[in-house]
């Protein structure tokens, strides 16, 4: 109930003040800076699902920072949703394949980029390094981070076999259809622009493939310089539990991928109202040669970019040992430009603020003695309370447990690790006086258990305290998600 009041009496409140006209707010100006950083992106990469979609491929493929490189895939991925939802829109009641595609995509990129921001964690937590130059063969010899890794490359990549083959496979499915449709009509120059807009896909899709092949290659083929014994020694560089949340993650992509109509359909069926996505009047034959061809050209694309672009020139051998070139535009680093600036803003005009409010008379008289009459009746009812349970306590020692026992000080487990392993002790004990008279055998089963016991709870607590907790727990809500939705 008081939260509602706290709720209402800030509603109330903004109604009455508001944000003063007056007051140049920091939020705008970094808006402004925003806005004029993006006129100048925007020039070079049009506001289109086109534009999204080349744009982040073509940044991630200059990124030499394994977290960037990932970031600006996001924004590439994002693209390619963006296309399908354009071109389920544009289809109209003939939008099955698009909106299917798009939807399947949402799911598919939550997926990949949780197995691969995980990786990348995994690394970064091991190395605190992010820099392809300084993590190169960090993956060789660890299994399951090379096969997480591996599955989440593959599917975003569109590889047959893996679910994000089969979204994408839809979306350009989708590209074709309108295509063809419009050159029905007669509108045979429009129909060329969106054969434009297939092969530009294609060849996002291509890039995508490349900056992958570069990062799988830096991470688990290529070798580090001076570290790479320390690397492939490491051990254990992940916890047990976030180990068993990737393997899991990254297995769903196989069987996702190589059962398209048994799994994702029924995905797509349940999820197809959220774009209005029609029926498709057929099933979907997703590994006809007509949509492996397609899958083939945009890993053929990305492949020969590899070789005979980030291969050669963007990488560059000194002393015999081959580094990556960071050709990152540097005023792409907004960071230092408008996010700095505005906290260093938000906090002078906070600071300044702070000090005017000291002079209103209305704190001066109002807030602050209120402020300390609650504090002083706060500290006398906890006072007394603190006091009151500490007489009761006294009183019931003194009174009705001094005759009894005290029983002796355990601090290691709990009491039903103390109850089992007494179980196993004492059956340990009758084996000792009775069969095992000549063999005597050790039970110390109640301090093993308890000390197993504190170490679990111990690593538990140190999970829950750190990223990959939080990440963990989407990993398991997202597969638990997955199953519903395909055997609902």
């Amino acid at each position: 109930m008081m939260t509602v009041w706290a709720v209402l009496g800030g509603f109330v409140l903004d109604a009455i003040f508001g944000d003063p006209a007056w007051l140049p707010h920091p939020v705008v100006y970094m808006g402004k800076a925003i806005s004029r950083l993006e006129k100048f992106l925007r020039a070079r990469l049009p506001k289109t699902p086109q534009g999204e979609l080349l744009g982040g491929a073509v940044l991630a493929v200059f990124s030499v920072n394994l977290k960037r490189t990932l970031a600006c895939s996001s924004m590439s991925q994002i693209g390619f949703i963006l296309t399908g939802i354009a071109m389920g829109c544009l289809l109209g009641e003939e939008n099955a394949l698009a909106a299917r595609g798009a939807l399947l995509y949402m799911v598919n990129h939550s997926l990949f980029k949780l197995i691969l921001f995980m990786a990348a964690g995994v690394v970064y937590m091991n190395l605190h390094k992010l820099n392809l130059n300084d993590v190169r063969g960090f993956g060789r010899k660890k299994p399951i981070l090379h096969f997480a890794f591996l599955m989440g490359a593959v599917g975003l990549m569109g590889v047959p076999g893996f679910s994000g083959y089969v979204s994408k496979t839809l979306i350009h499915e989708g590209i074709v259809e309108y295509a063809e449709l419009l050159a029905e009509e007669g509108m045979g120059a429009l129909a060329l622009l969106y054969r434009g807009a297939e092969w530009i896909y294609l060849f996002s899709g291509g890039l995508t493939g490349a900056y992958m092949i570069k990062l799988y290659i830096c991470l688990f083929w290529e070798k580090h310089p001076t570290q790479q014994i320390a690397y492939e020694t490491k051990k254990p560089y992940m916890g047990k539990l976030s180990a068993l949340a990737l393997f899991l993650s990254a297995a769903i992509v196989p069987i996702l991928g190589l059962t398209p109509n048994l799994t994702m359909d029924k995905i797509a069926d349940i999820a197809g109202g959220f774009l209005n996505a029609a029926t498709p009047a057929h099933a979907v034959h997703y590994f006809s040669l007509t949509n492996i061809k397609g899958a083939c050209i945009s890993l053929v694309i990305g492949l020969v970019v590899y070789l005979a672009f980030i291969r050669p020139v963007l990488t560059k051998k000194e002393a015999g040992v081959r580094e990556y070139v960071d050709l990152w535009p540097s005023w792409l680093d907004i960071e230092d430009r408008v996010y700095r600036p505005a906290i260093y803003g938000l906090l002078d005009i906070g600071g300044r603020f702070a000090g005017l409010g000291s002079e209103i008379t209305l704190e001066t008289y109002v807030y602050r003695p209120l402020i300390r009459a609650l504090t002083l009746f706060f500290a006398a009812v906890f006072g007394f309370l603190g006091g009151l349970t500490d007489f009761v306590a006294d009183l019931l020692a003194r009174k009705v447990l001094s005759a009894r026992k005290k029983k002796p000080e355990n601090n290691v487990g709990n009491a039903i690790t103390r109850a089992v392993g007494g179980v196993f002790d004492g059956m340990a004990e009758g084996l000792n006086h009775t069969v095992l008279r000549g063999h005597q055998i050790e039970h110390h089963a109640m301090a093993r258990i308890s000390a197993v016991w504190d170490g679990i709870m111990d690593a538990v607590s140190q999970m829950s305290h750190t990223m990959s907790y939080g990440l963990l727990l989407f990993g398991l809500g997202l597969c638990v998600t997955l199953l519903y939705l395909m055997f609902y």
